[in-house]
């Protein structure tokens, strides 16, 4: 019988022979890369049988020091079955000046890349083929840094750039008769109010009350207000049935600092969030991947909600935020407004001297944030994990996993009682905050993502094609990824076996072996 085998002898072949790195070219893609120039070193058909094993070993009559310089092999029994193998050249042995034996490892993925079925198992590990904000929330166990860093701080001037002085009284100062009940934004109120923009209005009408004939009794409270409760005019406050409310707006956060992410989870929390504070020790944390809508402008909206009494009562939530349309109850409720002294009124000396200023719900939002932000992850993949030295979960094991900032600053649980300071400070309003992680933090979880994809931790058929120029994939460990096909060339049990050791693993699949390897390519979504 003829000897019709062939041999093609390969150099810069860059897969590494662990298959960590490989390639979806289909057989007939593979054949014309290692044919290709400056692949191709040697071609040769005049071999008996070439067979596999533990130690696979041919004697080809090339010279050593060309064989020295090539680390890939393709051959082909044409007698046989006319399929192509590809293979990884272990080593190469000096026979004679014309004779080289040639030690190699059947490169499996390569060789029957064609011959399976993908098939749906439980995925750990993926790149994605949606990155938009939100689409991908799963927790992935990343270390975020000893502290956070505020990008922005947004003061919402709409509170604090107008105060007024109300006063609530039976007696009606400006038609000099008594006067009682009235609805203000929604709330009963059993005395009428009158409102004032400066010290010398307030004195004034005080001064008519108390000089009338109901005296300093008809006086029930003195306190301050923000302009946008009330119409802007001095006198009798207009009644209204609804709570005063207007929008504010917040930009996404779309960078950290100068360093633009590659992949959009980085953009999500705990890498960045907003705080929303009330300058008196509540702070409420908004994640920018629960916001669902943006407005006109492509920002968030931030709606404040206000009810004039003593005090005031003034809200400020998310709009189209976690499923809901006006999530009132994400929000963050801002500090007493003072409550002012006036002659002879002994219950609000005591009510300042018995410090009612106190922060809203402090203790409830330590409760929440420590049960969402100090908890600590420590394996990559509910099922998976495969090979701790190796792939996705070796690099994650280099990453700070465990330590976690904290969210909330120390000085909130000493905030109680500073509403009044505040208000003569003028920053008794709502702030918004951006705050991210530093960006070489930013930095190493966004290579991460780039290199390993997220955690997808689902039932599906693996997304080994959706990238421009390489996918990771990884399933958990008992899992299989394909089938043998039909009418084809049967796989070696052996083989299928180890496929789906390589995807237990973990495995990056490139589209191109000209950019195998690099990272600092695009891989942008195809499908």
């Amino acid at each position: 019988m003829a000897r019709q085998s062939k041999i093609i002898l390969c150099k810069n072949i860059k897969m590494d022979r662990d298959m960590k790195h490989v390639l979806s070219y289909t057989e007939n893609q593979m054949l014309t890369l290692v044919t290709s120039s400056g692949i191709k070193v040697a071609e040769k058909s005049d071999y008996s049988f070439i067979g596999r094993g533990d130690r696979s070993a041919i004697n080809v009559d090339v010279a050593y020091s060309t064989c020295l310089g090539c680390n890939y092999m393709a051959f082909q029994n044409y007698n046989y079955n006319n399929k192509w193998y590809f293979a990884f050249i272990d080593r190469v042995e000096y026979i004679n000046d014309l004779t080289t034996r040639i030690y190699y490892t059947v490169d499996i993925f390569s060789t029957w890349i064609d011959y399976w079925t993908n098939k749906a198992c439980y995925i750990v590990r993926e790149h994605t083929n949606d990155d938009t904000i939100g689409a991908n929330t799963i927790d992935e166990g990343l270390g975020t840094g000893d502290s956070y860093i505020i990008r922005s701080h947004q003061r919402d001037v709409s509170i604090s750039n107008s105060t007024y002085w109300v006063i609530a009284s039976t007696y009606d100062p400006l038609q000099s008769r008594e006067e009682f009940g009235a609805v203000y934004n929604g709330l009963y109120s059993g005395t009428k109010l009158y409102a004032y923009g400066s010290t010398t209005a307030v004195n004034s009408n005080i001064s008519a009350i108390v000089n009338s004939d109901r005296g300093m009794d008809a006086i029930q409270a003195v306190f301050t207000c923000p302009g946008f409760l009330i119409p802007l005019q001095d006198g009798a406050v207009v009644e209204s049935n609804t709570p005063a409310t207007y929008d504010n707006e917040v930009s996404p956060i779309t960078s950290i600092g100068s360093y633009v992410p590659k992949n959009n989870k980085v953009l999500t929390f705990p890498f960045v969030y907003y705080e929303l504070s009330n300058a008196v020790g509540g702070t409420a944390i908004l994640k920018q991947e629960l916001f669902t809508n943006k407005n006109s402008s492509g920002n968030y909206v931030l709606r404040v909600k206000g009810s004039l009494c003593p005090g005031c009562s003034i809200r400020m939530y998310p709009v189209n935020y976690n499923g809901s349309t006006n999530n009132v109850d994400e929000g963050i409720t801002l500090g007493k407004y003072p409550i002012c002294n006036f002659a002879g009124d002994i219950f609000t000396n005591w009510v300042t001297q018995n410090g009612v200023n106190l922060a809203v719900n402090t203790a409830q939002s330590l409760v929440s944030l420590g049960t969402g932000v100090a908890k600590a992850v420590a394996t990559d993949g509910a099922m998976g994990g495969g090979d701790i030295a190796g792939g996705a979960l070796g690099v994650i094991n280099t990453l700070d996993q465990i330590r976690r900032a904290d969210l909330v600053p120390p000085q909130v649980e000493g905030n109680i009682n500073a509403g009044d300071v505040m208000f003569s400070s003028n920053e008794l309003t709502f702030h918004v905050y951006k705050k991210t992680v530093k960006a070489e933090i930013a930095r190493s979880v966004d290579d991460y993502f780039t290199m390993f994809g997220y955690k997808t931790n689902r039932l599906k058929t693996a997304n080994q094609m959706g990238r421009s120029n390489w996918n990771y994939v990884q399933i958990a460990q008992g899992e299989t990824i394909g089938y043998q096909k039909d009418n084809v060339t049967a796989i070696p049990p052996e083989d299928l076996i180890n496929i789906n050791k390589l995807y237990q693993r973990g495995i990056t699949i490139w589209h191109n072996h000209a950019t195998l390897g690099d990272y600092t390519q695009t891989n942008s979504i195809v499908s």
